[in-house]
């Protein structure tokens, strides 16, 4: 879960080396971080807000969405499915 007002890594696996994909940006934090192909990065900063805060790559064609939970948010079940054993 990722909090408001604490610390978050977010770990990047680059497993292509096409350019679309050489970067991750969370222009909300102010985040432009190389990919290096075919290794992990990690991307550590503190949202300071709740909300949904979009991310994407360099060229604007891979998209995603950071949920940042209230600081005083109770934890709640996760709506994943059920994994089968």
């Amino acid at each position: 879960m990722v909090r408001a007002g604490r610390p978050v890594r977010l770990q990047f696996y680059r497993d292509e080396t096409a350019d679309c994909s050489d970067r991750v940006v969370l222009d909300d934090f102010g985040i432009d971080a190389a990919l290096p192909a075919f290794q992990t990065t990690a991307v550590e900063f503190t949202p300071e807000q709740a909300g949904e805060f979009p991310f994407r790559c360099g060229m604007n064609m891979l998209k995603g969405l950071l949920v940042v939970e209230p600081a005083t948010a109770e934890r709640r079940a996760s709506s994943s499915p059920p994994q089968a054993p």
